[in-house]
């Protein structure tokens, strides 16, 4: 039985790579009869830092990533955090119910 949904998907994937080939092709010939000081690249990626930098076609854009002790510090504040919160929730509960 003939798929609609796969064929679909497998004419956008070869649509998709058509049109990254042709960039591909356009930045190398570009790269080749101007000879700029630094020569153009289609996509590349590289962590510098606690950035990571994108740059896509000559333009860079700057993401900023949280290596892991930062994310696990930031959790174990958070965690921190609420442990107090519950235990002051704890104690207005007990005395709400009048208990020692």
């Amino acid at each position: 039985m003939h798929n609609p949904g796969r064929t679909m998907l497998t004419s956008l994937g070869i649509f998709i790579g058509i049109i990254f080939f042709g960039a591909h092709v356009i930045v190398e010939n570009y790269n080749q009869a101007v000879a700029p000081d630094k020569p153009l690249v289609l996509i590349d990626w590289r962590i510098e830092q606690d950035n990571l930098q994108i740059t896509l076609l000559g333009d860079t854009l700057q993401l900023p990533i949280k290596t892991w002790q930062t994310a696990r510090a930031e959790i174990e504040r958070q965690i921190n955090e609420i442990e107090q919160r519950l235990k002051m929730m704890h104690q207005v509960v007990y005395e709400i119910k009048g208990w020692p």
